[in-house]
């Protein structure tokens, strides 16, 4: 694992109306974080992810189909070395997404 600077929890609550629509894509979000290390919280009104001070390295993230979700992981890179599984997925909304990340100097390894 690999030792960050300053650890930040997050808690977004209020949207229980909207959480049907949305609990596959928390629940995908969570196994993700929790890969990294993360402690993840859904309840029926909320999402909670703890702070942390480590961050667990060459963890390969899924994807599930969801542009989102690589987009998303992508910055982690920055401070882990990281696999982001179908990354060909960012294309539906963002074609060139790998290609602006290389110019801003991250290393990126197609596998």
């Amino acid at each position: 694992s690999k030792v960050i600077d300053s650890p930040l929890a997050i808690c977004i609550d209020g949207f229980a109306k909207i959480l049907k629509l949305f609990l596959d894509r928390l629940k995908a979000l969570k196994i993700e974080l929790s890969k990294l290390g993360a402690e993840v919280k859904i309840t029926n009104n909320s999402f909670h992810l703890g702070s942390s001070f480590s961050i667990n390295t060459n963890i390969s993230i899924e994807t599930y189909n969801d542009h989102r979700m690589a987009m998303a992981f992508a910055p982690l890179a920055l401070l882990t070395s990281i696999t982001i599984n179908n990354p060909e997925v960012v294309s539906k909304s963002y074609k060139d997404f790998w290609k602006d990340l290389k110019s801003l100097n991250f290393k990126l390894i197609k596998v």
